[in-house]
């Protein structure tokens, strides 16, 4: 049963990990809100440094998940709440049970948070990007389009539909 207790061990810092990238996703999102570039690029590395953590002990779980159903002589085990019926009389059924219920709502809440976080970054890729397009459209009106920043026109397309002219080049 050492691979069930070693399971529960890194479902432990699993949770603890996820909880701290909830924590620096609400940030990234108060610091998207707020245009706040210093604290997103902050935010962002403590981010990047979860993630790779989360990713080893993704890793760990599923070499104990699939060394735990070998145990069981099945071929695969996918919920950690399903160990129980291969192993009834296992110490650790209810550790399994109560960490997986904790980290349903976590799972929950750092999706919603990393939609609204996709969000605010597109709509600032789209800002960013008319900017860019307006700016390169003023600077080389009377250019040649090989001296064109980006090749800019001036305006936004989508596929062949005409979205907005950017410039009133009657101005």
């Amino acid at each position: 049963m050492y691979s069930i207790k070693k399971l529960v061990d890194v479902l432990r810092e699993l949770k603890m990990d996820y909880k701290k990238y909830l924590e620096y996703a609400v940030e990234q999102k108060q610091a998207l809100v707020h245009n706040d570039i210093d604290a997103l690029n902050k935010v962002n590395i403590s981010i990047e440094v979860v993630s790779v953590d989360l990713q080893n002990l993704d890793r760990q779980r599923v070499t104990l998940m699939e060394t735990i159903a070998k145990e069981a002589g099945v071929e695969a085990i996918n919920k950690v709440t399903d160990i129980k019926n291969y192993f009834p009389n296992n110490e650790y059924s209810g550790a399994l049970e109560e960490i997986a219920a904790e980290l349903k709502p976590i799972f929950e809440e750092v999706k919603n948070v990393n939609t609204i976080n996709r969000g605010l970054i597109g709509t600032s890729r789209d800002y960013i990007k008319t900017t860019l397009a307006i700016a390169t459209s003023v600077l080389n009106r009377n250019k040649k389009d090989s001296y064109k920043t980006y090749g800019s026109s001036g305006m936004v397309n989508q596929g062949s539909r005409q979205l907005r002219s950017l410039l009133n080049k009657e101005v």
